[in-house]
């Protein structure tokens, strides 16, 4: 008996690594091969050269860095906020001054985001912009078209489960 659970526990070891390995050599899921791929493709039809990508590239590094630091005020702010609401005694006047620092870093941050977007902009062809208008509103419109799927298959389902809890009903009845 001793033998025969030894043996099975070194098949199952054997069969798990094999799986495990499969998962391995396979590798991550469908993706594109850069986190970048929309800009990228975005460079490409603009055309941008090689300049302009420099340009690019300088402020997309600005922008990062001011993101991460950001990113850690929030979540710091967030953390103190956690550790506020667990106390015994809610500091009420502690909590409006963190809520408004939290207020203040993300306004921070749409007005970098604005600031970026209006120097990349300024640094586009006046071809360059006409093309990008363009493909912005393509983006847009795409968007919506999924938007107004997703809510059509919404409203499906729930007709779908109105219907039948209406049948169900007149069942019972």
């Amino acid at each position: 008996m001793n033998s025969f659970s030894k043996a099975s526990i070194a098949a199952a070891l054997l069969a798990t690594s094999g799986l495990m390995s499969s998962v391995v050599i396979a590798g991550p899921g469908h993706k594109h091969d850069s986190k970048n791929h929309q800009q990228k493709m975005l460079f490409k039809k603009l055309e941008l050269t090689e300049e302009q990508r420099a340009q690019v590239k300088v402020e997309r590094e600005q922008k990062l860095a001011l993101k991460k630091q950001s990113q850690e005020k929030l979540r710091n702010i967030k953390k103190e906020v956690r550790e506020l609401m667990q106390a015994e005694v809610l500091d009420k006047s502690r909590l409006d001054t963190l809520l408004q620092q939290e207020a203040a870093v993300k306004a921070a941050r749409m007005a970098q985001q604005h600031e970026s977007s209006k120097r990349f902009k300024a640094m586009l062809t006046d071809e360059q912009a006409a093309r990008h208008a363009v493909i912005k509103e393509q983006r847009q419109a795409k968007r919506q078209l999924i938007k107004e799927q997703r809510q059509d298959r919404k409203d499906a389902r729930k007709a779908r489960k109105e219907a039948l809890q209406e049948r169900l009903n007149n069942r019972t009845e």
